[in-house]
């Protein structure tokens, strides 16, 4: 009965029962997704063919998104911590070139790794499995400083 309790205990805490992520692109825009069984959720948004600004990691925990301006920390897998400063919106945009590196490298490390802990402005915390991101993320999802310029024209 003990082992019992502490497998069941072992699988609701793992990040592999976090959720699933999953992918689609529709009108040039690629979204991908994972929610996990409380709600909490990383999105990604990607320009993948219509060259506008509208390229942005969005995060929600304990129904709580990020505040304008506000800081994210995002720790992937046993890594250092890294900080990200939300843009107006409270995502993680890419409205200037800053933006674009900063958005690229989180991607990148959502691509690679495999999971990531994710803490909000006021310390709500959660852990995302990252099985899976890549293919739901897809390869198109780089922003380029060229195309965000254009689109800001």
């Amino acid at each position: 009965m003990i082992k019992a309790a502490v497998i069941v205990a072992t699988l609701v805490a793992s990040p592999v029962f976090a959720g699933s992520w999953n992918g689609s692109t529709t009108d040039g825009i690629r979204l991908a997704s994972v929610t996990t069984k409380s709600a909490d959720e990383i999105a990604v948004m990607c320009d993948v063919g219509i060259n506008a600004p509208i390229s942005a990691i969005t995060f929600a925990i304990n129904g709580t998104a990020p505040m304008p301006n506000s800081s994210v920390m995002m720790q992937f897998d046993k890594d250092a911590p890294i900080y990200a400063t939300t843009d107006i919106e409270g995502g993680i945009g890419t409205f200037a070139h800053p933006d674009v590196e900063q958005f690229n490298r989180i991607v990148g490390l959502m691509k690679s790794k495999s999971r990531v802990k994710v803490r909000l402005f006021n310390g709500a915390t959660a852990t995302f499995a990252l099985a899976g991101s890549s293919a739901a993320i897809g390869d198109k999802c780089a922003v380029h400083g060229d195309t965000m310029q254009m689109a800001s024209q």
